[in-house]
């Protein structure tokens, strides 16, 4: 799951490992997606180091006896030099390398987590 809005988001900056926080809308996405998904068990979550994702993640596991495990194998790839500009839409194909490695660390990572786990 990806997490909430930021204000760089909104304006399509690329945010990379910059610690940027959810904004107000961000936090009430988290909000709304967590009540569609109290009906799922899940037994423990996993979350990267940055505030965004965090706080996405503790949104969404509030009032649930879930613990949530901080990563950072799972965290932005680093990419200084674009961090701050607008997204490029010729560099997305760069971008899906780094979504099909988050996949791929993912699916790894689940290979050695109870079924549940998000």
């Amino acid at each position: 799951m990806r997490h909430g809005e930021t204000d760089w988001n909104k304006k399509k900056l690329v945010q990379g490992r910059k610690d940027i926080p959810l904004n107000e809308y961000g936090r009430h996405l988290a909000r709304e997606t967590s009540y569609g998904m109290r009906q799922y068990q899940i037994d423990l979550a996993y979350t990267s180091p940055l505030r965004r994702a965090k706080e996405t993640a503790e949104i969404l596991l509030e009032g649930r006896n879930i613990p949530l495990y901080e990563d950072q194998r799972i965290q932005e790839i680093k990419n200084t030099a674009d961090k701050g500009k607008l997204l490029d839409p010729a560099a997305m194909s760069q971008s899906l390398i780094g979504l099909h490695f988050h996949i791929d660390l993912t699916v790894r990572l689940a290979d050695h987590c109870p079924r549940n786990a998000v």
